[in-house]
């Protein structure tokens, strides 16, 4: 199995007990330089990608078949860091009492009460290789930008996973309510549809354009027509769908590019801007990930003043962010 290979400066290593029951536990000697280049991966990203100055307090849970490891500052701060390893018996136990049996899986549980537990949580490349999940560029190399997109909503937990549950009450939503449900809802108009995907062509022509002029232009087009479907059809009992369809947007999106970003970095998965996106930027099927994508991927062609706001105060979401960056150009 073929395994990412960073050029990073720093290395993360296991810290943890060496009892019986820790040496009766471990992950096989693939998965453990996965989960050593992958938590590497994340520092990288966070010291040179998206500069994040301060990481809120969260937990990481990473387990295969019989081991779990479980990290509350691995994500936070890079060097020597504590592990605790135990075995699971087919199991796995989260920090907030809740537990599932050893799938492949990544996700981050946010809970912004007071006492509430945040942790992001992934399964080892063994595990998703006999899921059968595939990839061209490799699954280790794969499951990196996975894994900085999960994580990257712990950093965002408090400020847009805040913004989604007061909506949520707002609106009356069903707590069952995710980043998909508009695409659930509206995909089966073919207007809606064809609009969303012609959106996304068009902002990827203008991240991708070498004039300044005509990027502004087809985000401008792009934006116009994000707003003409909003008004069309997220009217009545839909109406509350505008605004949180736009942090999920922001949510899911960014998380999309920080992916992008480290693979089509040379010191991160070394592939090209092209290949970045074709096998993760825009990989898949829900509108979520791939307009929100494009609509990072146009703010970042047309400004350089986004990322304290996605990944710090989230004061903006990425409608906003783009619109900001038409008005300033």
């Amino acid at each position: 199995m073929g395994c990412t290979t960073l050029n990073s400066s720093s290395k993360s290593e296991y810290i943890g007990d060496r009892d019986n029951k820790t040496k009766a536990c471990e992950f096989s000697t693939e998965d453990s330089l996965w989960v050593n280049e992958a938590v590497s991966a994340w520092h990288y990203t966070n010291r040179t990608i998206t500069k994040v100055s301060s990481l809120p307090v969260f937990d990481v849970v990473f387990f295969d078949e019989n081991c779990q490891k479980t990290s509350n500052d691995a994500l936070i701060k890079s060097g020597e860091m504590t592990w605790i390893t135990e075995l699971h018996h087919s199991t796995v136990q989260f920090p907030d009492g809740d537990e599932m049996p050893p799938i492949v899986t990544s996700f981050t549980s946010a809970s912004n009460e007071e006492g509430g537990n945040t942790f992001f949580v992934m399964s080892v490349p063994s595990i998703w290789l006999e899921g059968g999940v595939k990839s061209k560029i490799g699954l280790p190399k794969f499951m990196v930008p996975v894994m900085l997109h999960e994580a990257t909503h712990a950093i965002q937990s408090s400020t847009y996973g805040k913004q989604i549950e007061v909506l949520t009450k707002k609106y009356n939503l069903p707590e069952s309510f995710n980043d998909d449900s508009v695409q659930k809802v509206f995909e089966s108009n073919i207007d809606f549809a064809n609009s969303v995907h012609d959106e996304i062509d068009l902002l990827m022509q203008a991240a991708q354009s070498s004039n300044d002029f005509e990027a502004r232009q087809l985000a401008q087009t792009a934006r116009d027509m994000i707003k003409a479907r909003y008004e069309r059809w997220m009217i009545d009992d839909f109406d509350g769908y505008r605004e949180i369809d736009d942090v999920f947007l922001t949510m899911e999106g960014s998380g999309q590019w920080v992916g992008y970003r480290w693979l089509s970095t040379v010191n991160g998965g070394g592939l090209t801007p092209d290949e970045a996106t074709k096998e993760f930027g825009l990989r898949g099927k829900w509108w979520s990930q791939k307009l929100g994508f494009a609509l990072f991927m146009a703010i970042d062609r047309l400004s350089a003043n986004w990322k304290n706001d996605a990944f710090g105060n989230g004061n903006k979401s990425v409608l906003t962010l783009l619109d900001d960056a038409l008005l300033n150009n």
